[in-house]
Parts: structure tokens; C-alpha cells; sequence
């Protein structure tokens, strides 16, 4: 429920009431109407008597002195929690906020034309480096042409220089790429050729070697298997040869390496494999060799004479390599140069060293 409405009376006794006694008289020695300057009575039992008191300078005025109804004294009280301000008070405010706003407007313009000076030089520092870029991007240019130009004369000159390394490098894969065709095959010397020889019956002749030398292989093992044609340089006066070397080419890498390794075992036993083992006719020794390209034949037939020599230990050689053992371990040889190489570097500094140069680089075996 609302509280029932209190007179005017009642209000301005709690008004005075709440007014420190300092602010209670500040002007004169008796209240008195800050408009009419008339005494102001502080018998409320007057209905009629409004006053009024500032809360800012605590002058008091009549209500009707300053144009106030009871209506509006009544609201004033009861819902004004700031409480009233004379009309100098009011007048003294604005004068205030005038000034405050006199000094904003004054920092504004200045903010204004810090801004319009600002933008000012910043397009100034724009077009400074917008004509800068222009240059630096000019010298760019220019330097950046110069430099295509050399590199097309450099590439032009490297293209010159690169085509023995390219007809070198295409050697070097067809090479790799022969070698990898040889890998599979052996070569098989001093069989004495048939009469009226067949494909089927070299066949069976390198199964019967391969058993001689305590290894298995069965007809479908060998791939191909025929007679090379003998070297112009090995044959005389256009006699047949008694006997050309077979190619024999395995299905698989490993029947080969293991063949191969059972025809070594045969040799480091002291038993070689000979035509009277596989019921041919004499007694001559057969040899089972790897297939090498023509740069390893002549690495190998060198290495050969070497080891007889004893400038080297051992050897092998694999359809792609020819290892020699020297000085305690195993070196790859691809070529005649790498091999002399390998002998000079080994030789350096020893005395009475023969020399490697004369020695034969082609032999039929």
C-alpha cells in the first residue's frame, strides 16, 4: 500500500530538519527570500507558505518568489533525490558548462587540425615514397635485365660444356642397361661342338655340366642357349674353330649365382670340370665364366696377369664389377684406367714395382 500524502507542513519541518546548521543561515542573520528579501516565516502552520532552499548556496526563496506551486513543491520533495538549485546557482552552471564547452570546442578544432596536418603530411611521405618505389623499382628493372641476359649467355655456355658430359651420361645408362640384360647369363668355353647341333642338345649339355658340378637345373631353367659366333681375330686362314663359346641364359639371377658358385666350389677342390666328367670326348678342362661387357673382359684378362704376376691376391667378377683383393681388402674396378689407378696408388713410394701398361688387355678363354 502507499503511504498517505503528507501535508506541506509536515514536509518543510523535515526539510529544515535535514539542513545542516551551517547552510541554515549563511547570508543573514534571519532567513530571508533570496528574490523579495522579505523574512521568511518558519511558522508552517501556514498550508499555504512554500519555501524553498538551494543545494548549492542554501538561500531560501518563497515558493511563489520563484514560481513554485505546492503540486510541484509536493513532486520536488518526494521524488527529487538532487534537491533544487536557485535560479543563480542555475545561472552559474551553465556559465560553467559554457566554458567547459568553449574548451572542448577549442581542443576539437585544435584535434581537427593536428588531423588535417597530419593527413597533410602523410600524403606528402606518400607521393616521397611513392616516387622512391618508382626508383628503386627502375634500377630493379634495369639490373634484373642485365641479369637474364647473363644467365642466357651462362646457359648457353653451360649447354656447350654439357654435351660430352650428356653423350657421357647416356653411355654410362646404356652400359647400366646391358649390363642388367647380361646379368642372368654365363659363358661356357671349350665344348666341343656337335654334329648336327641343336638348341635341345647345347641344353642338355649345360644340365649335364651343371650335375658334373654337383648342382640340379631342370629344362625349364635355361631361357636360351646358343653358340656365339667366333671373333674375327680368333679364327685363322677361315677355318671353323673347333669349339665356340655357348651363351647360357638362366630364368632367374639366383639359379645363375648358384651355378656358378657350384662350378667354383668344383675348382677350389681340385676337381675341374672337364669334357671326359660329362662324357665327351677328350679331356679337356671347360671353364664357366660370368657374362661380361668388353670393358670388363679386358679388366679381368689384366687382372688375371696381374695375380700371376702376385701384384694383386685374388679376384672375381660379376656380369657389372671386377673385384680384385689387394692389401687386405676388396676394390670395385669398372675400367683398364681404374685398375692402373688402383695399382699406382698401392705401388706409390715401394721400389722395384713393375710396370702394368704392357700388359695384354684381349684373351680368348
Amino acid at each position: 500500500m502507499k503511504s498517505p500524502r503528507r501535508t506541506i507542513k509536515e514536509l518543510s519541518v523535515n526539510i529544515v530538519d535535514q539542513i545542516p546548521s551551517a547552510k541554515r543561515n549563511t547570508r543573514h542573520n534571519m532567513p530571508s527570500c533570496g528574490v523579495c528579501k522579505l523574512t521568511i516565516s518558519m511558522d508552517f502552520t501556514d498550508e499555504n507558505s512554500i519555501t524553498v532552499m538551494c543545494r548549492n548556496c542554501a538561500d531560501r526563496y518563497h515558493g511563489k518568489c520563484v514560481g513554485i506551486s505546492s503540486e510541484f513543491f509536493y513532486n520536488l520533495i518526494q521524488n527529487s533525490k538532487k534537491g533544487w538549485l536557485c535560479h543563480i546557482c542555475v545561472q552559474d552552471k551553465w556559465v560553467y558548462m559554457n566554458k567547459i564547452d568553449e574548451k572542448v570546442n577549442a581542443i576539437s578544432e585544435t584535434v581537427e587540425n593536428n588531423k588535417v596536418e597530419i593527413l597533410s603530411v602523410k600524403s606528402s611521405c606518400d607521393a616521397h615514397f611513392s616516387a622512391f618505389a618508382d626508383k628503386i623499382n627502375e634500377i630493379e628493372n634495369k639490373y634484373q635485365n642485365q641479369i637474364d641476359e647473363m644467365k642466357l649467355k651462362l646457359l648457353a655456355y653451360q649447354n656447350q660444356n654439357q654435351i660430352p658430359s650428356t653423350i657421357e651420361h647416356h653411355n654410362n645408362d646404356l652400359t647400366y642397361m646391358r649390363n642388367l640384360q647380361r646379368r642372368n647369363n654365363l659363358i661356357v668355353q671349350n665344348v666341343p661342338i656337335f654334329q648336327n647341333e641343336t638348341k635341345q642338345i647345347l641344353k642338355q649339355t649345360i644340365i649335364k655340366l651343371a650335375l658334373a658340378c654337383g648342382y640340379e637345373i631342370n629344362d625349364s631353367d635355361i631361357v636360351l642357349c646358343i653358340r656365339l659366333k667366333q671373333n674375327q681375330d680368333s679364327s685363322t686362314d677361315n677355318q671353323k674353330p673347333s669349339s665356340n663359346a655357348i651363351l647360357v641364359k638362366l630364368a632367374d639371377v639366383s639359379i645363375k649365382d648358384e651355378l656358378f658358385n657350384a662350378y667354383i666350389k668344383n675348382i677350389n677342390n681340385n676337381t675341374p670340370l672337364t669334357t671326359s666328367r660329362v662324357g665327351l670326348p677328350g679331356n679337356k678342362r671347360i671353364f664357366i665364366n660370368q657374362h661380361l661387357s668388353p670393358e670388363l673382359v679386358k679388366v679381368k684378362l689384366k687382372a688375371v696377369k696381374l695375380k700371376q704376376m702376385h701384384l694383386i691376391d685374388k679376384l672375381t667378377a660379376c656380369y657389372n664389377v671386377v673385384k680384385v683383393y689387394k692389401n687386405g681388402k676388396w676394390e670395385k674396378v669398372y675400367t683398364i684406367q681404374q685398375l692402373d689407378q688402383l695399382m699406382e696408388t698401392s705401388t706409390v713410394g715401394s721400389s722395384g714395382t713393375r710396370s702394368t701398361n704392357n700388359l695384354p688387355t684381349t684373351m680368348h678363354f
